[in-house]
């Protein structure tokens, strides 16, 4: 899901993705929701003396209730185009044999209607590195930005990925991310600092 602020005409949105995915839209009111119950909320406990102990309660809980707040030149390939939702999307492959493959992927999106004044190539640069593709949203041509949706992307990887470089380009300087993984086990990045709260 991503919160954008802009022309509709403007709105771009470029993520490196491996392979080609499966593209889908899907609900904000279930990310709404997530978050309303997923949320935790950290409550203070007082305690004055053994005669007048406060009963100790949960140290968190899950929040309740509430709203939330989640065909080229050869040197480019396009790898599958289409419509889904409010959004026409194109997914790119850059020839990797290119002695600079990152301007030539941010030329060919610039030409192809895809406004990434702001990207930069270092932004993509570790990705094209990488060998992933690029996938670029924009909205269809009557599409206003209410009609902004979360996209779903199912892809074969060996894990799961979150692009956050491209992210930079935010209007905030301090945006955040929000990530919720559903599994067995607690989930761990593999590159980046992980938190344990000390509850």
């Amino acid at each position: 899901e991503i919160q954008y602020q802009g022309p509709a005409g403007l709105f771009s949105w470029v993520l490196p993705v491996p392979g080609t995915p499966t593209i889908a839209v899907s609900s904000k009111l279930a990310f709404d929701r997530l978050q309303a119950r997923t949320n935790p909320q950290y409550l203070l406990q007082t305690q004055f003396d053994e005669s007048c102990a406060v009963p100790e309660g949960p140290a968190s809980a899950p929040g309740r209730g509430g709203s939330g707040g989640g065909p080229g030149s050869g040197d480019v390939t396009v790898l599958d185009s289409g419509t889904v939702g409010p959004y026409d999307y194109e997914v790119i492959q850059v020839n990797p044999a290119l002695p600079d493959p990152v301007s030539v992927a941010v030329s060919w999106l610039d030409t192809n209607g895809y406004d990434v004044t702001g990207l930069g190539e270092d932004r993509l640069r570790p990705y094209l590195e990488d060998n992933l593709n690029l996938l670029a949203f924009r909205l269809t041509k009557d599409a206003t930005l209410g009609s902004i949706r979360p996209v779903i992307l199912r892809y074969e990887a060996s894990h799961a990925m979150i692009p956050i470089r491209p992210t930079a380009v935010a209007a905030n300087e301090d945006m955040g991310v929000m990530v919720w993984v559903l599994g067995g086990a607690r989930a761990i990045p593999v590159n980046y600092e992980g938190l344990v709260l000390n509850e």
